[in-house]
């Protein structure tokens, strides 16, 4: 018995010796335009050339760049070479975008805060006056919140955690933990180029987390008897065929739930593949490598395969794609992966075999080199005694033999003299290696996403000058100081919190009420004397006044000057009315603070230490402390802005206090131009439905009429209930 392949059955095949099995067929010729019996290389007898015996065609018909969906569909984003209703119509104005990455710069996202994704990096450090790490930081982290949003999207069931990865091992995720960790040092230095393959290798990582615990488990079922039987190299042999094949599966259900990110699949895909063609299509490559290569190509990339590959494996590859026609479902692609598998294993062993019986030319390619390195000896003049030509021999032996495993399992030698193609395929099936993220780069983008670290912008209408624009938002954590500095502030003001919550009474306290003198209802006793008199009126009806829900900013102003105790007193009353407020259904409740042109020219730069989505830091109110500068008319735009997209019940009543020392002042906003324009936001917002009162701390009546037409100084704090209560009930009519 003998094993012989079977090409028509896909098999090899236990065979007697006097059997015959159809091994070789004829084939048509191109170029001599007659049937011929190709060579050992697939090549035809007469002319030499290479004979194409693979079915051409991709095995599932996935259309241009061997993408699911990729013919039938069009990206929204380059359908239409007309020019939105925004340009005017102008073909001029317009031009449809190639990427998606573009679009986000042009159509918002990347626009966000008034810069592009990528183009925007010096413009980013010369107007913040950051270095170009913090400017970095706030990148990645912008690009991560994108990866996010797309993930989201891909299924908003499934959770995940992005992160960018720090260590040398990059793209993958974790299924078990829903993590998605992706390298993020090609994007620091590419930018807003490699944007839509950072998104095609997001959303691939995601879509492993949704469909890949299955196979997980398989392969951990798997892996005793793979390497039992197969050893190491056929462990490894056995995870890149259910990898690749795997993320093929995924791919393919992304075209029936997100249609619209095939691009970055494409993207994705074409980046990598392309980029290593030359190593995969490369004829000096091991035959089992150049067969395996001829195999991801073919899975993966097809329309990089070669015409050589396709001649030389054509068998190979048409028995595979019978395999792998109806392969890629969720309960049976596990099967199909094991008989490919099965198939390559066949492979490599007979490979292996054969290689083997080559063993006598072997042994005379050994004496050639025995031979020549004696030669080469001589040649410098040393002369060789039998002995040292014996050393020799035994020497070369013993050096070849090292390059020879011992104690491998049959075909695992040939597997693993693919050598350094196994580093491409790492590659292909997991992602390129990058350098490490810097640790203090990573500590900044830790920092900004713990702060929720945002730009916004108001319009220039609003600003002094175009050049005050820029609003920036962070949300404080506070440290463990500060949260002790919270508590010692609310045991001082103890007092202040109580008498507010008694005074106040703001909304939520139903107040009962009696209507007489009605004509229905229930008998009012009181009136029983009027029945002799015919009076109908003899009712009345009882009701539950129920208060509308209220919108509360406190805005506290963190400028330098509110030094020397006034930040303490401003700290101590935003602490004594949130404390007071919190409890209360009725109230929505926000606590800003503002500062300007810290962290660069012409910015304001609010702090967020209350609000209905802070509820995860309650003593935040415990860091704030002077800072810098006051912009104060861009802070109340942006408080009000802020307060109106986050607010649940956007068209209630709405009140801010501002706690102030007195005038604005910042860089080219100063003097009489400063409270001018803190005067037009202030009645700007009032006009939008606001009630506004300053608190002042040192700061004269006179100073703040010029800016608010409801304001109150307080002297001491064993005032400040008293003092608000009243203000406040004015206001607000209550």
């Amino acid at each position: 018995m003998r094993r012989k392949w079977n090409p028509l059955s896909g098999h090899w095949e236990e065979v007697e010796e006097e059997d015959t099995v159809l091994v070789e067929q004829d084939e048509f010729c191109e170029k001599c335009k007659e049937d011929v019996l190709p060579d050992q290389y697939d090549c035809c007898p007469k002319c030499g050339e290479w004979i194409d015996t693979y079915e051409k065609g991709d095995v599932w018909n996935r259309g241009s760049g061997s993408t699911w969906g990729g013919t039938s569909y069009k990206p929204w984003w380059q359908k239409s070479s007309t020019a939105p209703s925004a340009y005017g119509g102008k073909s001029s104005v317009y031009k449809p975008q190639t990427s998606l990455s573009g679009s986000w710069s042009s159509w918002g996202y990347g626009g966000y805060g008034g810069y592009s994704a990528a183009g925007g990096v010096s413009t980013i450090g010369s107007s913040l006056g950051w270095s170009s790490q913090r400017t970095s930081a706030y990148e990645m982290m912008k690009y991560k919140t994108q990866l996010d949003s797309l993930c989201t999207i891909v299924d908003p069931l499934v959770k995940h955690h992005l992160v960018w990865n720090g260590m040398k091992d990059t793209n993958y995720s974790v299924v078990e933990k829903g993590l998605i960790s992706l390298d993020g040092t090609k994007l620091l230095k590419d930018g807003e180029d490699y944007l839509d393959v950072a998104s095609g290798l997001a959303i691939h990582e995601k879509l492993h987390l949704i469909h890949s615990a299955p196979l997980n488990a398989w392969q951990l079922r798997m892996k005793e008897t793979i390497m039992y039987e197969h050893g190491h190299w056929g462990w490894k042999l056995f995870l890149s065929i259910c990898n690749v094949l795997e993320d093929e599966y995924i791919e393919k259900q992304l075209k029936k739930t997100c249609p619209g990110y095939i691009a970055y699949i494409q993207a994705t895909k074409d980046y990598y593949w392309k980029q290593y063609e030359d190593e995969l299509t490369n004829p000096e490559e091991s035959d089992f490598g150049d067969l395996f290569n001829s195999f991801l190509l073919q899975v993966r990339y097809p329309s990089v395969l070669s015409k050589r590959q396709k001649g030389r494996w054509g068998k190979h590859l048409n028995t595979i794609s019978k395999i792998l026609k109806d392969a890629l479902h969720k309960d049976t692609r596990m099967d199909k992966m094991m008989d490919v598998f099965n198939y390559f294993m066949g492979l490599a062993i007979v490979m292996e075999e054969e290689k083997k019986c080559d063993g006598e030319s072997g042994s005379e390619d050994m004496a050639k080199g025995v031979e020549g390195a004696i030669k080469l000896v001589e040649g410098e003049g040393i002369k060789l005694t039998d002995k040292d030509k014996e050393h020799i021999a035994v020497a070369l032996a013993l050096s070849e033999g090292e390059k020879r495993d011992t104690g491998l399992r049959p075909g695992e030698q040939i597997i693993k003299d693919m050598g350094d193609l196994w580093d491409i395929i790492k590659t292909l099936l997991e992602g390129e290696r990058q350098k490490e993220l810097d640790s203090s780069l990573a500590q900044q983008i830790k920092a900004m996403e713990d702060e929720d670290y945002t730009e916004t912008e108001i319009s220039s209408g609003e600003a002094l000058s175009v050049k005050q624009k820029k609003i920036t938002w962070r949300s404080v954590l506070p440290t463990a100081k500060q949260s002790v500095q919270y508590k010692e502030d609310r045991k001082e003001v103890l007092a202040e919190i109580n008498k507010l919550k008694r005074k106040i009474n703001l909304y939520g306290n139903p107040l009962p009420l009696t209507i007489r003198n009605q004509k229905r209802g229930r008998l009012d006793k009181r009136v029983l004397h009027r029945i002799p008199m015919d009076r109908q009126d003899l009712f009345n009806i009882k009701i539950i006044k129920q208060d509308n829900p209220v919108d509360i900013c406190l805005l506290v102003d963190e400028s330098g000057s509110m030094g020397y105790g006034k930040m303490d007193a401003a700290r101590k009353a935003a602490i004594a009315m949130k404390e007071a407020l919190q409890d209360n259904p009725k109230v929505q409740l926000w606590i800003f603070g503002h500062s300007a042109d810290e962290f660069g020219s012409g910015n304001t730069e609010m702090y967020e230490y209350s609000g209905p989505k802070m509820q995860d830091r309650p003593l935040a109110c415990g860091a704030m402390h002077a800072r810098y500068e006051n912009r104060d008319g861009n802070a109340v735009l942006a408080s009000a802005q802020r307060v109106k997209e986050q607010s649940t019940s956007p068209h209630t009543q709405k009140l801010m206090i501002v706690f102030s020392d007195g005038q604005p002042s910042a860089q080219s906003y100063r003097g009489m131009r400063a409270l001018d324009h803190t005067k037009r936001c202030v009645s700007r917002v009032e006009g939008e439905g606001w009630d506004i009162i300053q608190v002042g701390f040192g700061v004269g009546a006179h100073t703040m009429k010029r800016m608010f037409r409801n304001h109150v100084e307080i002297g001491s704090m064993d005032f400040l209930a008293n003092e608000l209560t009243k203000i406040i009930r004015r206001v607000l009519k209550i």
